[in-house]
């Protein structure tokens, strides 16, 4: 009925030690998650797990978080104030399933100066379903070397189209940060952020960024089907610089298929992209 605690310390929240059978799985079909944390009751006060300064290493993993309602955007599954936390096999702003929405707000928020974080992971069953509310993964100005891996983000565990609102699917506010990379374990699949209206696969704002080898726009087979697809596969905007879309490596190519449009650089007045690579 109230928020939970701010967490200011060090610590393992795993969902999969419930008795009973809840397990990440190999794959996003057969997890099974028995842990949900549900903000429906909390009044828009505050996101439902926070890590403060102070919880640096933490992990989180194993737990479906929703019901998070229309507050603002600083209401979120998870926000992140600190360094080096891991988040894996959680499904955020789903229903248990992680088939449905269960969230209008955003999902996971990477707080300013919070770096180094790692958003899913390359091992069996590490990857989140991120769908269902308004926005998926947003790290904010001086979110740096983050990476990002093995998820869904907008894609239900069935495959099946969930989004994100009109939201994005990620908005890369900081440097250094990897999205995806040149294995298929590592890979993400952006989708279903709607096709028309600003709904983008991956927004970039900041700099030196590398997106690899995920799907963006399509299916969880890298196929094309109704009802997927982004306003744009990936965004490059205001004064963002030295970003590598893709690689000339095995691997590191990005399918960026079914949306309004492909790859998009925007300037804003003076603020013009440069030395970005596709």
């Amino acid at each position: 009925a109230t928020p939970l605690p701010d967490i200011t310390d060090q610590v393992t929240i795993d969902g999969t030690s419930q008795p009973g059978g809840a397990t990440c799985g190999t794959n996003f079909a057969d997890r099974s998650l028995l842990i949900e944390l549900d903000g429906t009751t909390i009044n828009n006060t505050g996101s439902n797990l926070v890590f403060q300064t102070g919880s640096d290493n933490s992990i989180v993993r194993g737990l479906v978080i929703n019901g998070v309602i229309d507050g603002g955007s600083s209401v979120n599954a998870i926000a992140i104030y600190s360094n080096a936390v891991t988040v894996q096999c959680n499904n955020l702003n789903t229903n248990v399933a992680g088939t449905a929405s269960a969230s209008q707000r955003g999902a996971l928020n990477l707080q300013s100066n919070s770096s180094n974080n790692t958003i899913g992971g390359t091992g069996a069953g590490e990857g989140n379903i991120i769908s269902g509310g308004s926005d998926g993964i947003v790290t904010t100005s001086g979110t740096n070397g983050n990476t990002i891996q093995g998820n869904w983000i907008g894609v239900g565990s069935d495959g099946g189209c969930i989004g994100n609102g009109t939201g994005q699917g990620i908005t890369i506010s900081g440097d250094n940060n990897v999205v995806g990379g040149n294995s298929a374990a590592a890979r993400n699949v952006i989708s279903c952020h709607t096709n028309t209206g600003t709904g983008t696969g991956i927004d970039i704002v900041g700099n030196s960024n590398t997106i690899q080898g995920n799907y963006i726009g399509t299916d969880t087979n890298g196929d094309v089907s109704p009802g997927y697809g982004n306003f744009a596969g990936v965004a490059v905007i205001t004064n963002a610089a030295n970003n590598l879309i893709g690689g000339d490596g095995a691997g590191e190519g990005n399918v960026i298929a079914g949306n309004g449009a492909g790859v998009v650089m925007v300037q804003f007045g003076a603020f013009t992209p440069a030395g970005n690579s596709i």
